[in-house]
């Protein structure tokens, strides 16, 4: 159930789109008063609605995802971008834009140095705070099987 929900707050972020022709009928994404939409108007429309629109080739993207910067700090050393900060689910919305070795290559450099979180005997705010919603999710379940492998193993 969790998971749908996060699938369902992905879809809703909102993309800034640049609509290369005019578009009738999709006046409603402007506002409620607008029948059609003009060409050259940059308009904040869902996740999906975006990538349909993309797809079919009715506009553009207004701004770049990731700017160049960010998107050279996280193939230099990811492990230190805070991923919480751009999406909170980063990876299920990244994977939209960007081709699937660009994101396997961000996660896998993530998580040989987010590892280590799993080992430490109490996790503080700091530990988790750059890290996106998916990560957390990992590095806690990850936790919770190594604690109990160790109190079950090691300790006894």
């Amino acid at each position: 159930m969790s998971s749908l929900l996060e699938n369902i707050n992905t879809q809703e972020i909102k993309i800034r789109v640049f609509f290369k022709h005019k578009i009738e009928n999709f006046g409603f994404l402007v506002s409620e008063t607008y029948k059609d939409i003009e060409a050259g108007t940059k308009v904040d429309v869902p996740l999906y609605i975006a990538q349909f629109l993309i797809e079919n080739n009715h506009c553009t993207l207004a701004n770049p995802i990731l700017s160049e910067e960010t998107e050279n700090d996280l193939k230099a050393n990811s492990s230190i971008i805070n991923l919480n900060s751009l999406y909170k689910e980063f990876y299920k919305f990244i994977v939209n834009f960007k081709s699937n070795d660009f994101v396997l290559n961000i996660m896998f450099s993530r998580y040989t140095t987010l590892y280590k979180l799993i080992l430490k005997e109490q996790l503080d705010e700091d530990d988790v705070f750059m890290l996106d919603n998916s990560e957390k999710k990992i590095i806690k379940m990850a936790r919770k099987k190594y604690l109990m492998y160790r109190e079950y193993f090691i300790k006894s």
